[in-house]
This record gives C-alpha cells, sequence and structure tokens, in this order.
C-alpha cells in the first residue's frame, strides 16, 4: 500500500509540474542533436504556419550539414541546461543550453521561451 501511494504521489508530481522550460529545451536540443528536425519543430512557437513550415523546411535541408558538422567535433558528450531567469507569471523564460563535443569544445546559446495554453515552447518570433 504505500508503494501505491509513493507511485501515485510521484505521478501527481508528475502531471501537475508539467513540462518546464529546461525540459523542453533538453528535448529541442536532444532532438536536434540527433537531427531529428521533426521533432525539433514540435517545440518552436513560430506566430504563423507559414513561418513554422519555412523554418521546419530549412532545417530539414540542413540535416547533412549539421550532421557533419557534429561528426567532425566527435559526436555530442552532453548537453547543459541552466534557467537564467522567468518572469513573474510565468509566460515567458530565458535559459542557457551548452552543447559540450567530444572534442572538448562547447557552444552556448540562450533560448527565449513563451507559455501558450500552459504549454512551454521555444519562441522564434523575438
Amino acid at each position: 500500500m504505500k508503494k501505491l501511494l509513493s507511485f501515485v504521489f510521484v505521478a501527481f508530481m508528475f502531471v501537475a509540474c508539467g513540462d518546464s522550460p529546461e525540459s523542453i529545451a533538453k528535448k529541442y536540443m536532444t532532438a536536434v542533436m540527433e537531427a531529428d528536425m521533426k521533432q525539433a519543430v514540435k517545440y518552436l512557437y513560430f506566430g504563423t504556419d507559414e513561418k513554422k513550415q519555412r523554418v521546419a523546411k530549412e532545417m530539414s535541408e540542413n540535416i547533412g550539414s549539421f550532421k557533419k558538422y557534429i561528426a567532425e567535433r566527435g559526436g555530442v558528450k552532453s548537453i547543459d541546461i541552466t534557467l537564467i531567469e522567468m518572469n513573474k507569471v510565468e509566460t515567458k523564460a530565458k535559459v542557457k543550453s551548452t552543447t559540450i563535443y567530444n572534442n572538448g569544445e562547447t557552444q552556448s546559446e540562450d533560448l527565449e521561451f513563451i507559455k501558450i495554453d500552459g504549454t512551454w515552447y521555444i519562441d522564434q518570433e523575438y
């Protein structure tokens, strides 16, 4: 019974918390590093469907060169995500994503987030 209550509590916390900007950033960066651009686009907010389709097409067209870029660096060692700031009403946030490649090279990027209908997206309108 105690195990069941613990499971219910953990499941409730998972559902209640939802995805944070940090977890969305990690999922997005992982999809990008795996060259899964179809998945990566799901985490982006564009404002218009036209812009979303254009960017999705550009990302798909550049998969080959992106895979080559990662391979030249020996692959990805890790992706670190850090929350930089969140506004008081929790509708906008900024995180820093740092990718560490196997050759020791690092690359950092700030990602702006917007919360729409309870879901966090990387804001591509800024």
